[in-house]
């Protein structure tokens, strides 16, 4: 099992001048990967219903600063050489697809090819209506441009005329190389399935160690149904809390091949500009790193 570290929307209130250092810090504890989560414009009062806490709290403010998630991967990317990069999860939906695969080549060749494109079809409905983008059919076009994308990266000409793109005749070069793999989020039966069916790899939140093996087994029974192959596909968990070292070893022995720990240096947030905000995320991420022998 892998480890990697996410900060959720932390990362966007940091600072942009130490985006590289978090990323820095991150490999040189031994982390397999860093991940960062996505919203384009947050309303100004955010709706109950979060689908990932048992009480449908959203768990930041509706100011909380954000930035565009490619963006802060590819400062990341030139600070670091091994780590992977990753987004979880990012919206697509909310965006055009030939913007988005640019923008995820673009990351892609900055990263080396290390990089894994988590997405999720979004859940607040007036972000949709901000953005100008039908909130409904998310799912639907989710699907399409997950087909078009992979078709666009190829770097052939391409021409798609679908029931919610038209796109083409259109060539994209240069090719990201590999072809970025996708991960889907969402814990919906929906989401799982879009998973299993188009996706290269499933992201779920918030699931505590002693349920983790009937998750795996639930996405990977979805992947076996769509008829494809579970050993090539990737299971990744977001942790509950900062798991300690007995709680790390149920979730290796629980079948998931990736496990996410949400760091942020303090409880109650970073507010933008705490002078040792940088040392108690690594004082946090390195006691991670010794439970899990990282190093």
């Amino acid at each position: 099992m892998r480890i990697g570290i996410t900060g959720g929307l932390w990362f966007h209130e940091l600072d942009a001048a130490h985006w590289g250092d978090v990323a820095r810090h991150v490999e040189a504890l031994g982390f397999e990967s860093l991940w960062i989560g996505d919203h384009l414009a947050l309303p100004s009062a955010l709706p109950e219903g979060y689908p990932y806490t048992d009480d449908g709290h959203v768990p930041f403010p509706p100011d909380t600063p954000l930035h565009d998630p490619l963006v802060v991967l590819a400062a990341m990317a030139t600070a670091t050489m091994r780590l992977e990069l990753g987004t979880a999860v990012y919206l697509l939906p909310l965006r055009a697809p030939l913007a988005v695969a640019r923008a995820v080549t673009t990351l892609s060749a900055l990263a080396r090819g290390k990089i894994t494109f988590g997405i999720g079809t979004g859940w607040i409905r007036r972000e949709f209506d901000d953005a100008g983008v039908g909130f409904e059919d998310r799912g639907a076009r989710t699907d399409e441009m997950v087909s078009l994308l992979r078709a666009i990266w190829t770097g052939d000409v391409v021409e798609h005329h679908g029931a919610h793109y038209d796109v083409g005749p259109v060539q994209c070069l240069p090719r990201p190389d590999p072809m970025p793999p996708i991960h889907v989020g969402g814990e919906s039966g929906r989401a799982v399935r879009r998973a299993a069916e188009l996706g290269d790899g499933w992201i779920g939140m918030n699931h505590a160690p002693e349920d983790a093996a009937a998750v795996a087994a639930r996405v990977r029974g979805a992947v076996v149904a769509a008829g494809r192959d579970p050993d090539s596909f990737e299971v990744t968990i977001q942790a509950v809390g900062v798991p300690e070292a007995d709680a790390l070893a149920s979730y290796a022995e629980s079948g998931i091949d990736r496990l996410l720990v949400l760091a942020r240096p303090l409880a109650d947030g970073l507010g933008g500009q705490i002078p040792d905000a940088l040392e108690r995320f690594a004082a946090n991420s390195t006691t991670l790193a010794e439970r899990a022998g990282l190093t």
